[in-house]
């Protein structure tokens, strides 16, 4: 490895590539009845998603991601959690969401 590949960080080696947005989205928690928590989609690829929300909130290891913008539900688990910050892999096909009402 030459001293220029050492010093590239910009390198990345994720499997897919990552566009990054900026997209309301609702984690839907089904613990004890539904509820949805507010958050944001800052990067979204084929695989996973990187999710923003309040870093106090509580959430489950395994939930529905609701993308606000295309009504699409996305069944996921949580990888990573930093502060505000969430790493999501996405763990079966996305879906229609069903009817729903946003306050």
């Amino acid at each position: 490895m030459s001293a220029a590949e050492k010093l590239d960080f910009t390198f990345d080696c994720r499997r897919s590539h990552r566009r990054i947005v900026v997209e309301d989205a609702r984690i839907v928690d089904k613990r004890g009845g539904w509820s949805l928590i507010d958050c944001t989609v800052r990067d979204i690829s084929e695989g996973g998603a990187k999710l923003q929300l309040d870093p106090s909130l509580e959430v489950p290891a395994n939930f529905d991601l609701l993308l606000v913008k295309e009504l699409q539900m996305i069944p996921v688990r949580i990888r990573w959690r930093r502060r505000a910050f969430m790493g999501v892999e996405f763990s079966g096909p996305r879906r229609t969401a069903p009817p729903f009402r946003l306050l």
